[in-house]
């Protein structure tokens, strides 16, 4: 992608109040995460007895402040100024990101692509930021929310989690990733952490120091540290012989990290249904069923954090043995997989239609052209118009719009925009027509006044915002010429093409 500065100098009429990403409620540590360290005591304030007024002088560690910018990717990686954060409040950024990133979202894959290597970008911290990192928290939440908890950990441990919101995190990506000998290594060895007391016994246990564990747990429900259900659950923890018999411990409504893996160690796991996406990761291990492990890689394929690989891997590792709902998609999968391979268009013509129907019913629709649209692309004699609508949901449509035929109005216009044209035969929906007027156009629209003020990293993310399958079409209008404008010609084709495909009246 290349960023067209010149885009910038174009002066557009009209106004669009500055967005307000969640002014009513402040952006916070997402409530799932464990209290696995307590903030040191604050220092005691310097008494002067007597000596001249000296004005407060306020300092701050660079390395602190320069923590909003820590990064992955380089800015000229993803065709972006380093500066794009510009004068937007840290603030803002983070809610916006909140906005694109929270539960039960659903943007195209293209937004969602696109978000996670903003999340990572190695971009300049916005103007305001601060030695309390707002931006950067809010980046690791998003990616936390996204269930992203491998890019997560890479991006803390970048920055170092040394401080105790910092570590917070670095914890529960541990154990949410099966690493958590070494969160609990560096809680031991590093002093400025005070472990909260389940954090202590459980990593005191971990460490194999099982009596120091026990007598921890005493002190702590002796001096009401710990709540009644947590003691419960940490003596199972340490003797869940003792235990046996007994009714479990109280689950509690959604569990930290901690509690989800204190949980799977007494024998008692917690479903992963309803829980955050992080928690899917939890459920791709070897040792989980086969069942659950495509219930989560479905979960995180929806997310646009699995890779397609995985994703078919998992599909493919096994027999089905009963029918129904994630069963159906398995055997769909393999189905549809091997008459490919095979060559057999009117076999795969015979399947596809209900196969389509099947992955669009439960969001799973890109996935599937994730999978299989570059390899349908290379098949002759395939009549469904479902096998090039999942080929322009693969990665190589525009190669495919130009090599291969089109036989309706709706896919001539899909072969259009997959090559950055203005579609001169489109289908009569609402979705073809915006996205023709759409690509005769690079007005910056109601995104300009953001960017006259210096925030065209803000306009991005308000543009993103706008491209939803089910949103309004006037405003996904807008952002797709808003992109095209500034020079994104890549993700406004495929962010395009998905809003065609997946708009519900069309899909």
């Amino acid at each position: 992608m290349v960023f067209r500065s010149t885009a910038l100098v174009a002066v557009i009429l009209g106004s669009l109040a500055a967005p307000s990403w969640g002014q009513d409620t402040p952006i916070s540590a997402i409530d799932w995460l464990s209290d696995s360290v307590r903030a040191p005591a604050p220092q005691r304030e310097q008494i002067i007895i007597a000596g001249p007024t000296i004005d407060t002088i306020t300092t701050a560690s660079l390395d602190d402040v320069k923590m909003d910018g820590v990064g992955l990717i380089p800015a000229a990686d993803i065709g972006l100024p380093s500066n794009a954060w510009g004068s937007s409040s840290s603030a803002d950024i983070a809610a916006a990101f909140a906005t694109l990133t929270g539960h039960g979202k659903t943007p195209l894959p293209a937004v969602q692509d696109f978000t996670m290597t903003l999340l990572l970008a190695e971009l300049a911290p916005p103007s305001d930021s601060t030695r309390d990192a707002e931006l950067f928290f809010g980046r690791i939440d998003a990616l936390l929310a996204l269930g992203a908890i491998d890019q997560a950990q890479a991006l803390l441990e970048r920055a170092g989690p040394t401080t105790p919101e910092l570590f917070r995190r670095w914890f529960d990506v541990a154990l949410l990733t099966g690493t958590e000998n070494d969160a609990c290594a560096a809680l031991q060895t590093n002093a400025e952490l005070s472990p909260s007391f389940p954090a202590r016994i459980f990593c005191l246990a971990r460490n194999g120091d099982w009596s120091a564990a026990a007598l921890t747990l005493d002190t702590a429900k002796a001096l009401n540290f710990i709540t009644d259900d947590q003691d419960a659950l940490l003596a199972r923890f340490l003797d869940p012989e003792l235990f046996e018999g007994e009714a479990p411990p109280n689950v509690p409504s959604v569990p930290t990290p901690l509690e989800f893996r204190m949980f799977e160690a007494i024998g008692e796991p917690i479903s992963i249904v309803g829980l955050p996406r992080a928690y899917a990761h939890s459920d791709l291990r070897p040792q989980t069923g086969w069942k659950s492990q495509v219930e989560a890689a479905e979960i995180l394929a929806r997310a646009g954090t699995i890779s397609t690989n995985r994703l078919l891997g998992i599909y493919s590792a096994n027999t089905a043995s009963a029918s129904g709902g994630v069963w159906n998609r398995v055997r769909m999968v393999q189905d549809l997989e091997a008459k490919i391979k095979f060559g057999d268009a009117a076999a795969v013509d015979a399947i596809l239609p209900a196969t389509y129907v099947e992955f669009q019913s439960v969001g799973l629709l890109p996935a599937l052209g994730a999978m299989f649209g570059s390899d349908l692309a290379g098949m002759t004699g395939l009549t469904t118009p479902e096998a090039f609508h999942l080929m322009m949901l693969s990665l190589d449509y525009e190669t495919i719009a130009r090599d291969h035929p089109q036989t309706t109005a709706f896919e001539a216009g899909l072969a259009a925009i997959a090559q950055g044209n203005v579609p001169t035969e489109i289908a009569d929906d609402d979705a073809s027509r915006t996205v023709a007027v759409a690509f005769g156009s690079t007005d910056l629209g109601p995104f300009a006044p953001l960017i006259d003020d210096g925030r065209l990293g803000e306009a991005i993310l308000t543009a993103m915002a706008a491209l939803r399958p089910e949103g309004d079409m006037v405003d996904a209008g807008a952002a797709l010429s808003f992109f095209r404008g500034i020079g994104l010609e890549e993700f406004a084709r495929r962010a395009a093409l998905q809003l065609m495909i997946l708009r519900p009246s069309q899909a």
